[in-house]
């Protein structure tokens, strides 16, 4: 049995909340598996018996094609009906089965409270979109993303259509808000990846907005 290692765990990841018996013990499960850039990870209408720890890269969740939320080294995943995962970039993993998973949540009820806040959070994460998407411009919209982003995975690997999946507006208006930051030097936009090069400024951009209706989508 090989334990993967790391010297600091995304902070919002699952494997930062687990204690070091129960992080060790997680690592120790399945086995090695990895996943090219654009490969389904977990596919909606399929059945699927195993679970799936990053142990490195950024992938996506996606519900009829429109990306909503955004997972990472740290993370685990679990097959939900309806939802397609896919790799940004290539993935490092451990393939857990299902039956493994259960006895080792059995053995340490601790992870199963630290999974359950995993899910939580994601869910509060969608939700927070959510409320942006009724209060803040689009462009303060496409900068919380890419800060979220940046600061829990140290990159930004999605394309521009994933950028404005994730903050819920139209692809143009994605794309006009990105160049507009890159104008300000903000960002780069690369291929299928946004580079933050001032990420004081963005926090800025992102912060948040006092008053004013949001602009729909199609704006």
């Amino acid at each position: 049995m090989t334990v993967v290692m790391c010297a600091a765990w995304p902070a919002t990841s699952l494997l930062s909340r687990l204690n070091g018996q129960a992080r060790v013990a997680l690592l120790g499960l399945g086995t090695p598996i990895g996943y090219r850039a654009r490969q389904v990870v977990f596919r909606s209408g399929e059945w699927a018996r195993h679970a799936v720890l990053l142990l490195g890269g950024v992938a996506t969740q996606v519900v009829d094609d429109v990306p909503v939320a955004v997972l990472g080294t740290g993370d685990l995943i679990e097959h939900r009906p309806r939802v397609d995962v896919v790799a940004c970039v290539p993935l490092q993993a451990r393939l857990i089965h299902s039956e493994q998973l259960l006895r080792f949540l059995h053995r340490h009820p601790d992870a199963c409270v630290e999974v359950a806040r995993s899910l939580a959070a994601r869910l509060h994460q969608a939700q927070l979109r959510h409320a942006d998407g009724l209060t803040c411009p689009p462009s303060v919209r496409v900068a919380r993303v890419l800060l979220d982003v940046a600061e829990r995975f140290g990159e930004v690997p999605l394309s521009q259509s994933e950028v404005s999946g994730l903050a819920g507006v139209a692809l143009r208006t994605a794309e006009k808000a990105l160049q507009d930051m890159e104008n300000r030097g903000l960002v780069e936009r690369c291929y299928r990846r946004i580079v933050i090069t001032d990420l004081p400024g963005l926090r800025v951009t992102a912060a948040p907005v006092s008053s004013g209706p949001a602009l729909h989508a199609s704006d």
